[in-house]
């Protein structure tokens, strides 16, 4: 049983991503990051936010899901944040009634 859901992606100003690292640790984001949309939120809409600014690849994933009271580290956050760890990154969440926003900050490398 899959939810219907709109997504909507943002990935216009996106520069191509050239470390095969980097795009690992982004892809696997919002591969967890949906499947927790889809698994927990019972939401309608989930927006994905890709950028590049100052030198910093900024992801967003928010829904407008049920909101959680309390947040529980599972295998999925867990193993993300070790993975952005691991790349230089930090990761962060706001929740509240109305839904609930990942985001995700990794450092664009220089090229070698």
């Amino acid at each position: 049983h899959i939810p219907v859901i709109k997504i909507t992606l943002d990935f216009d100003t996106l520069a191509p991503i050239k470390e095969a690292d980097t795009a690992e640790v982004l892809l696997r984001c919002i591969q967890e990051g949906l499947t927790n949309v889809l698994r927990h939120s019972k939401a309608s809409h989930c927006e994905i936010s890709l950028q590049l600014i100052h030198n910093e690849y900024l992801l967003s994933i928010r829904d407008n899901g049920q909101g959680v009271s309390e947040l529980q580290m599972g295998n999925g956050l867990t193993g993300m944040r070790e993975r952005i760890d691991n790349a230089g990154g930090e990761i962060h969440w706001q929740r509240n009634d109305e839904s609930f926003e990942l985001c995700v900050s990794l450092p664009l490398r220089p090229a070698i």
